[in-house]
């Protein structure tokens, strides 16, 4: 991450004054280079203008640089997701595809933020997170990049492994953000559990494509959650089933206990009987 070039990028207001010094100078040689003995001289000085102004120029990073280093840092975000919580493709969900969310970080009230000549708004701090699907949960693997701090503790991971029945849903809010003097609208992605608490939440390119994640999210939520209940039916099903199976093995035994402890009570009984009437013959 070019965090001095970036630093600069977001700190610049209007035309580098760099480039404008390289221009005048230029711009002087062009003018020399009319005149007869100062010809020669001319061009070293376009020379040296154009030399202060590439400097000029590349003394920041513009807008193609940010973008280059933030796709640098998330190109490998499906891969690493995979690798992190070993979830592999042959464990994906067929009835949603992996969801990918990215988008600059607004949230923060210390940020830089400045608009690009392709009239985007930047700031120096983006995230993004990798979603995948399996039959019990949902896992997130996502980034927080810092582009003017090069630091572990500006730079971090956060996401998890969030079963099913523990999310309530994923959600878009709209807020809105003041932008170099102007109220711009930035819509936050969520997803929610079902204690309250946001498992993440943060600035996204807001799109279709957003608000049709958040539907097939939701829709999977759904049917994913009614199949772990149906699941854990069954199971308590099955665990009836078996406790009133050892219930009544226990109780089988019981009784087969009292039946012969009332053959071994009544045996003597039978025996002095036996030898009462012997002795009376």
């Amino acid at each position: 991450m070019e965090t001095k070039r970036n630093q600069k990028y977001f700190a610049a207001k209007g035309i580098n004054p760099v480039l404008i010094v390289g221009l005048a100078i230029a711009l002087l040689g062009v003018i020399l280079l009319f005149g007869g003995n100062t010809r020669p001289i001319g061009i070293v000085i376009i020379l040296v203008g154009i030399a202060v102004a590439v400097f000029g120029s590349g003394a920041k990073a513009g807008e193609y640089d940010i973008d280059n280093q933030i796709y640098g840092v998330t190109k490998e975000m499906p891969e690493q997701a995979m690798i992190k919580y070993e979830v592999y493709e042959r464990h994906f969900l067929t009835i949603i595809k992996p969801v990918f969310l990215k988008g600059y970080d607004f949230s923060p009230a210390d940020i830089y933020c400045k608009k690009g000549s392709d009239h985007v708004y930047r700031t120096n701090m983006y995230n993004a997170a990798q979603l995948y699907f399996t039959k019990t949960k949902i896992y997130v693997y996502g980034k927080h990049i810092t582009l003017t701090d090069a630091s572990e503790e500006a730079n971090y991971e956060f996401g998890g492994a969030y079963p099913f029945e523990d999310v309530e849903k994923a959600y878009i809010e709209e807020k809105k953000f003041n932008a170099q003097g102007r109220e711009i609208s930035v819509y936050y992605f969520g997803l929610k559990l079902k204690s309250g608490e946001d498992a993440f939440k943060f600035t996204v390119e807001y799109g279709a494509d957003i608000d049709k994640a958040a539907d097939d999210i939701n829709h999977t939520i759904e049917k994913m959650t009614e199949k772990a209940e149906e699941r854990e039916r069954i199971k308590a099903s099955k665990r009836a089933a078996l406790r009133a199976e050892a219930e009544k093995e226990a109780a089988d035994k019981k009784n087969q206990k009292k039946d012969v402890s009332a053959v071994e009570q009544d045996a003597p009984v039978a025996e002095a009987k036996t030898e009462e009437s012997a002795d009376q013959e």
